[in-house]
């Protein structure tokens, strides 16, 4: 999604961004970055956690080993390394002065124990990946992707501002919020979902639900095609198209 002309950038706590000179982190301005490659041999068991302070993350299945390619922004040149330990992502430098994480992209056959991604401003995509535990995304500004998670214990999923989009995968429990932008799920099964939007269409297709909670403050509702046992769907403004109710 384009962010070219924002007036306000959501960031980690102590961070915040100059558009003509990149980072400051804890009052120190980083205006160097350079890209790090780092090889995991194998996942902490508490899985991945990574917090990006302005940068997309993409997480994509591949026949090889497991990588991570990442932007990491620095004060000096070359003074900021890429680390994973205790299950998170982290930036270190050598001077002792603060690092910041940009753009991730992580290439791996899985299955990861659980993961976790948060960025100020940034898409997230996680495409083909398995998640044995908890899958939770998060971004105050960008667009969020699941595509073919196959079976993941709960998933929660929150946009500020930008759409989310969830492809064929199960779950125990599934939350899907958006300030403002469209939410769709398309062949997920779940227990309990609960999907929302303050402005932007609500769409479910091909789903299963034990529970449904759908809503909108300003958008349409279509659960055409979804299955469900019970269901509260609500819309302030829009249409609500109702899917097929089970019966017990």
């Amino acid at each position: 999604m384009k962010r070219a002309l924002l007036l306000a950038i959501v960031l980690a706590p102590g961070c915040h961004i100059d558009l003509d000179s990149g980072f400051t982190v804890n009052g120190v301005r980083l205006q160097e970055e350079h890209e790090e490659n780092l090889e995991i041999v194998a996942w902490d068991s508490r899985g991945l956690i990574m917090e990006l302070a302005l940068g997309d993350a993409r997480v994509e299945s591949t026949s090889g080993p497991t990588r991570i390619v990442a932007t990491v922004h620095e004060r000096y040149h070359g003074d900021a390394r890429l680390e994973y330990k205790d299950g998170e992502l982290v930036v270190e430098t050598n001077s002792g002065e603060p690092g910041a994480l940009g753009d991730v992209s992580i290439y791996t056959s899985g299955p990861i124990p659980n993961l976790v991604i948060a960025t100020g401003t940034g898409d997230i995509l996680v495409d083909s990946v398995r998640i044995d535990g908890n899958l939770s995304l998060s971004s105050g500004l960008g667009d969020i992707s699941v595509l073919h998670g196959g079976s993941l214990g709960d998933g929660n999923f929150s946009t500020g501002m930008g759409d989310i989009e969830l492809v064929s995968f199960d779950c125990r429990h599934i939350a899907a919020s958006s300030g403002m932008g469209d939410v769709s799920l398309n062949q997920i099964t779940s227990s309990v979902a609960e999907v929302a939007t303050g402005m932007g269409d609500v769409s479910l297709v091909a789903s299963n639900f034990d529970r449904l909670t759908a809503s909108t403050g300003m958008g349409d509702i279509d659960a055409a095609g979804t299955s469900y046992g019970s269901a509260d769907l609500d819309t302030g403004m829009g249409s609500v198209h109702t899917g097929s109710r089970r019966v017990e």
